[in-house]
């Protein structure tokens, strides 16, 4: 009964907030693709020949990965990391990192911390990268890596890692982020450097993203950009959910209220039975 409330009260939220409180723009990263997914390019005389694996085949993909009903709070973040994940990974820039596999499984942590169907967030969370052609396993790992490998850092200690490739692997995704010159900025792989900037205990203000963007070569003004976004879609999805408690305690109360009306009723009714009862004893006694 409790799984059919919950799926009510999303419902009644979500008709209650507009699509484009979740709407967002931008990333990118590689991992263990399908090339023929990817984009394949070929010229021919002065043109360009693409064949590119489309947004509606990848939003297929994820349906039949993950066939389930998606409560709508979180259809439209889900629907908007898919396709904005899915034209930077078209983009013949796109190249996969351990930094961007850590911001991605933070995005989708995050919004789907609070997903009231049991065992439903990782399943979700695989659909995404099975549709997206990543391999669930490689962007896990990776992401569970760089939070190992930050951990216990200094901003120093970030800043200094990509002088030093050999290192081990997030040491080399650096190394690579700052020596690439056409590193394509992804919402994911922003996301990734934000999220060290806050495990090192540094807040991503103006200056803080001044000095991370100059030790990697990334521009400032994307990862301001994405930690906008990010600051946003945390607000978003909290007020989302207390949207959700508010309806549900309403429906508790509503619920109470019909309980309560209820038995009262049937108290009503067995006082009246009662009454009758006793006049009709009353009657009997008065005719013997």
């Amino acid at each position: 009964m409790r799984a059919r409330q919950t799926w009510r009260l999303v419902g009644w939220a979500a008709l209650l907030l507009p699509a484009r409180a979740f709407v967002h723009h931008d990333l990118s990263g590689q991992c263990t693709f399908r090339r023929s997914s990817v984009a394949h390019y070929a010229r021919r005389g002065g043109g360009m020949e693409m064949n590119v694996k489309t947004v509606s085949q990848t939003m297929r993909a994820f349906e039949k990965a993950y066939p389930r009903p998606i409560i709508t709070v979180w259809r439209g973040p889900i629907s908007d990391m898919l396709q904005v994940t899915h034209l930077s990974i078209v983009d013949k820039r796109f190249k996969y990192d351990p930094i961007f596999g850590y911001g991605y499984m933070y995005i989708f942590n995050m919004l789907l911390d609070k997903y009231p169907v049991d065992g439903e967030k990782d399943k979700l969370i695989d659909a995404t990268l099975v549709a997206l052609d990543m391999n669930p396993g490689t962007v896990r790992s990776d992401a569970v890596d760089v939070g190992a490998w930050v951990q216990g850092k200094t901003e120093e200690d970030v800043l200094s890692a990509a002088d030093s490739p050999g290192a081990g692997k997030v040491n080399k995704a650096l190394a690579e982020i700052k020596a690439n010159d056409e590193y394509l900025h992804t919402r994911s792989g922003n996301v990734g450097i934000i999220n060290m900037i806050d495990a090192v205990g540094c807040r991503p203000d103006n200056s803080t993203l001044a000095r991370w963007s100059e030790a990697f070569g990334m521009r400032k003004r994307s990862l301001e950009k994405d930690a906008v976004t990010l600051k946003e879609l945390r607000e978003k999805m909290n007020q989302a959910m207390q949207l959700v408690k508010s309806l549900e305690i309403r429906e508790k109360k509503k619920l109470a209220d019909q309980l309560e009306k209820k038995a009262k009723e049937a108290q009503e009714k067995a006082d009246g039975a009662s009454a009758a009862a006793d006049a009709l004893k009353s009657a009997d006694a008065g005719s013997s």
